[in-house]
């Protein structure tokens, strides 16, 4: 099927997920829009508290009540071909999805692998469960797949328990148990941060790896790093306050960004050569904090970290505006500070 076919894989339109608490309600997402194409890689950046996995849990309907999704669609193109929208599913439907077409790998793999079953259990239940293999042969298959994300002695490690394992080889078996079913979308919630900078770097070119050799499978990349952003990303989502500030492809976002957010974040990027004669170059740091949930700034909601903020940028939520093909930004002086 071509791309004149087939032109997403998942649409996301006009989300908001709200949270109910006794001070007020969170809007930790707000009217957000996503488009995943098929072989694509899409970042979403941000700070902690931009939305970022929030955006995540709300398509594959893992929000908890009273958290609850509060608007808009999330359409999904189907193995089969059948568009659906996630946001309207029963929990039955969505669970045949999860899992399946749709994998998540999750932050810290200590926390969301089973102590009380081996690692190989773990990845065999879900091929069991998913792709409907007898006992025998999903064992096997898990062996595969431990082998395939890098793990040696596979067949001795798959009856180890998650314990038994570092940090970087719980996160590959959580990616192993995320390839079982063969999903049309992985979506990575910033699965390097626990990890060293060494492993960090093993897992990310473990999974260009993987997509390179499946290219039918799309991945969902949370971060809170620009850098990993350039080694894995074909189009950016930026994210402040539960609303996208900016996005486009990820070379364009680089080399002229439009938001003095995505600059900020841009410049916080260590380089090689930062150092000079030995002295140490600091880094350049966003002043301020990510404002409360609760307590967003009128306006732009950046306005009160921004170097460049005028009063007009306290007096209205700017839109977010087409500035060319596949870019977007929210920021009233984005022509003036180009």
């Amino acid at each position: 099927m071509g791309p004149e076919a087939d032109p997403f894989l998942l649409s996301v339109t006009g989300l908001a997920t709200h949270f109910p608490t006794e001070g007020g309600v969170v809007r930790a997402v707000d009217d957000l829009n996503l488009t995943l194409k098929r072989g694509e890689t899409v970042a979403i950046v941000g700070e902690s508290g931009s939305g970022k996995s929030v955006t995540c849990l709300s398509i594959l309907g893992l929000i908890d009540p009273p958290g609850h999704v509060a608007s808009g669609k999330a359409l999904f193109r189907r193995k089969s071909g059948d568009v659906v929208d996630l946001c309207a599913l029963s929990e039955r439907d969505l669970r045949a999805i999860r899992g399946d077409e749709i994998a998540m790998i999750f932050q810290e793999p200590m926390t969301s692998l089973n102590p009380l079953y081996t690692v190989g259990d773990q990845i065999a239940e879900a091929i069991e469960e998913h792709r409907r293999f007898k006992r025998r042969e999903a064992w096997q298959e898990a062996v595969k797949l431990l082998t395939r994300v890098g793990i040696a002695d596979a067949e001795v490690r798959a009856n180890d328990y998650p314990h038994q394992m570092s940090g970087g080889m719980r996160q590959r078996v959580m990616i192993a148990i995320a390839l079982s079913c063969q999903p049309s979308i992985l979506v990575a919630d910033e699965p390097t941060t626990a990890l060293d900078v060494t492993i960090q770097a093993q897992i990310l070119d473990l999974l260009r790896t993987l997509k390179a050799s499946d290219a039918g499978m799309s991945i969902i990349f949370v971060t809170h790093n620009m850098g990993v952003v350039a080694e894995m990303a074909d189009q950016v989502m930026v994210m402040y306050g539960g609303r996208v500030v900016e996005s486009g492809p990820v070379d364009d976002i680089f080399q002229t960004p439009r938001h003095p957010y995505t600059r900020g974040l841009l410049a916080s990027i260590a380089h090689a050569g930062s150092r000079s004669r030995g002295e140490r170059q600091p880094l350049a740091a966003i002043p301020g904090n990510v404002p409360s949930p609760l307590d967003l700034p009128p306006g732009c909601t950046f306005e009160p970290r921004c170097g460049d903020a005028r009063p007009e940028c306290r007096l209205a939520v700017p839109p977010l505006e087409t500035i060319s093909a596949g870019r977007q930004t929210r920021c009233i002086r984005w022509r003036e500070l180009t």
